[in-house]
């Protein structure tokens, strides 16, 4: 069984913003020549969070409502939603996702590079 792991970097455009690092998660499952096994990925930061969703147009709009519904609630503090960490199959060399499903960093606090660890395990 093989261990690869690469830091990765990623920044939002803007607070809220998402940034697809499905390809970037791909890259290093191909760079490892792991077939079958797994990948993590663990954000660094606390100020971004990691959400395994369809990239859609709607998203952002229904995650910034949540967001402000959770903040009223919490007397304006903004809310952490998503997850520390992703972690998928990895099926014949690929990401096994589903048919529109992306990986993406989503930016919760003033928007700087932002570090990711993707390690990946298998044979």
């Amino acid at each position: 069984m093989r261990t690869h792991q690469v830091t990765c970097t990623a920044s939002a455009d803007a607070p809220l913003g998402f940034v697809d690092i499905t390809e970037d998660v791909q890259r290093v499952v191909e760079e490892c020549s792991v077939i079958q096994g797994r990948v993590t990925v663990l954000r660094s930061d606390d100020g971004c969070a990691l959400v395994l969703n369809e990239r859609e147009r709607g998203l952002y709009a229904d995650v910034q409502a949540a967001i402000e519904r959770l903040a009223s609630a919490d007397g304006g503090a903004t809310p952490r939603i998503g997850s520390a960490s992703v972690v998928l199959p990895v099926v014949d060399g690929r990401l096994h996702l589903g048919v529109w499903q992306r990986v993406l960093m989503l930016e919760l606090d003033v928007p700087r590079r932002r570090r990711m660890l993707v390690q990946v395990v298998g044979e």
